[in-house]
């Protein structure tokens, strides 16, 4: 039996973004007509950044009861909802903006109607619909925010949907995993209504490359984000390109940003991910394809920060006020809707460093009144 090793490389801003108005749309078209360079061998300076100066933050305790305990993640959040999954007992749970409990949907099960397990929730907050990717079964299951089901399709060509995203009011984009019968062109549009196959989202590149390794009996991986929100558009990270493209709603796409040297030159592989894009900000990660099978570690990784105003890369180095120290805490920062990014913060940790005097401000005054089993706190940021 092949035994698998999934390594989640750390990043501080893993999967989405979103830059908000009309103002940074100008930028990214800036940014596009003239791709910036970046060396991923280089040694970057680092760039001291307080995540306050960029970002208003705020926290959210959700609501803890026994019928809402949360075990998974936070999928989405817009002015009103906050949408969580479970990844067990295949859980959906719907918060207020406050972190009021409102509902819980559950249809874990074998019927037509019924995902074994969900793997992304995707909410099409314009079509009020709610889309779980059932990616083992490779299904994807359509439901309102009452739970009621409306429809369900499969994926294309035996293909595995690793990333879903709402692209329009009729269609999805997809990113399918690497042993599919598209694992050379993994980005497509399929049409909400029935999963029908669109069209191809044509990445170039020379030589298919990949983040896995096939050692004797295991596979071993670590996680990339190849689709990230942009503004009203999205960013393209192909692993297997040297250049990083904006896809905009009308199917141009835009190249912003070129990686040097070019990947399949590389005796080791050095990946390249955008991770977020703020009105001044590009945030990014270098990937180094590595794995020791004897210390089980690997991948090591380099977080980086672009500065639009004069195009030059820096090592990232957040520091978040609301705590003494200043440190960043190591958490990985959520899916986006179209207007802030999100993490969560455990109870149980957050209760540790107000025992240890390590926080401040409203963040310290939440962390006073919650329990160590409470359900997490929501860390929202939206950027200036």
């Amino acid at each position: 039996m092949r035994k698998e090793i999934l390594l989640v490389v750390f990043i501080f801003t893993v999967s989405g973004m979103y830059a908000g108005d009309k103002v940074v749309s100008e930028e990214n078209r800036e940014m596009g007509s003239n791709p910036v360079n970046i060396d991923v061998t280089s040694k970057f300076e680092k760039l001291p950044i307080n995540l306050q100066d960029i970002a208003e933050v705020e926290y959210i305790p959700l609501e803890t009861n026994d019928e809402f305990v949360i075990d998974g993640s936070v999928d989405y959040i817009d002015d009103e909802i906050i949408i969580c999954k479970n990844f067990t007992d295949g859980n959906i749970f719907i918060f207020n903006r406050k972190g009021k409990a409102l509902r819980r949907i559950n249809h874990k099960g074998q019927g037509p109607e019924e995902y074994t397990s969900i793997y992304q929730l995707i909410y099409d907050k314009p079509g009020k619909e709610l889309y779980v990717n059932n990616f083992l079964a490779r299904r994807i299951l359509v439901y309102d925010l009452s739970g009621n089901f409306k429809r369900s399709f499969r994926c294309i060509k035996n293909a595995y949907y690793t990333q879903v995203e709402c692209f329009s009011k009729d269609y999805l984009l997809c990113h399918m995993d690497d042993y599919s019968d598209y694992s050379n062109n993994p980005v497509v549009l399929i049409s909400k209504k029935d999963g029908s196959f669109i069209k191809d989202i044509i990445i170039p590149f020379k030589k298919k490359m990949s983040l896995s390794f096939n050692i004797g009996d295991q596979y071993i991986t670590a996680g990339s984000t190849p689709i990230i929100k942009s503004g009203d558009g999205f960013l393209l990270n192909a692993l297997s390109s040297d250049t990083i493209y904006r896809l905009s709603k009308d199917l141009s796409k835009i190249p912003v940003i070129t990686r040097s040297p070019s990947i399949d030159k590389m005796d080791v592989p050095v990946f390249l991910q955008t991770t977020l894009e703020t009105k001044r900000y590009v945030f990014l990660t270098s990937i180094k394809k590595e794995f020791d099978l004897k210390t089980n570690k690997g991948y090591p990784s380099v977080d980086l920060i672009m500065d639009k105003s004069n195009n030059k890369t820096f090592k990232q180095e957040i520091y978040n006020t609301d705590y003494t120290d200043g440190k960043v805490r190591e958490i990985t920062m959520s899916y986006t809707n179209a207007e802030q990014i999100f993490t969560t913060i455990k109870a149980f940790r957050l209760k540790e460093d107000y025992k240890n005097k390590k926080l401040q401000g409203k963040l310290k005054e939440i962390a006073a009144k919650i329990n160590e089993d409470d359900n997490p706190v929501v860390m929202i940021l939206k950027f200036n």
